[in-house]
């Protein structure tokens, strides 16, 4: 039986280092995910940010003429439903990075793995003045 060189002889382990890169999309557009994860933020349960935080602008004051022309544009159902989605993607991501993990440990890497996170900003749900602003 042929064995790939980088085995070590009793089936264990490759003995050379290993470099994993998984690049993870989401939680960005389009707000794709299983149902599963859907369920878990039913839009009715969410709670909006102020259309318009006049204490978000002054914290952040570039906000103050932006603040949420668009977030105006969608229906308070609208967002909602929008923010509910970010935040499934969201979720099934972390459920990846989990799967991620968990496989690790399943093959005994965990000791001898350097694991690193990083990602962008993502959006702000109205921590910042409206929500999906990036500033």
């Amino acid at each position: 039986m042929h064995r790939p060189p980088d085995r070590r002889a009793d089936g264990g382990q490759p003995d050379k280092p290993f470099f994993l890169a998984a690049g993870l999309y989401k939680p960005h557009l389009p707000f794709v995910a299983p149902k599963r994860y859907f369920d878990l933020y039913p839009p009715g349960t969410v709670e909006l940010p102020p259309a318009d935080d006049p204490a978000a602008a002054r914290r952040v004051p570039a906000l103050a003429s932006t603040v949420s022309a668009g977030d105006r544009a969608m229906s308070d159902d609208d967002r909602r439903q929008a923010v509910a989605a970010y935040r499934a993607c969201t979720s099934y991501m972390d459920a990846q990075v989990g799967v991620i993990l968990a496989e690790l440990d399943r093959r005994n890497l965990t000791d001898r793995t350097v694991v690193v996170l990083f990602g962008d900003h993502g959006f702000h749900l109205g921590e910042h003045g409206g929500l999906w602003r990036k500033m």
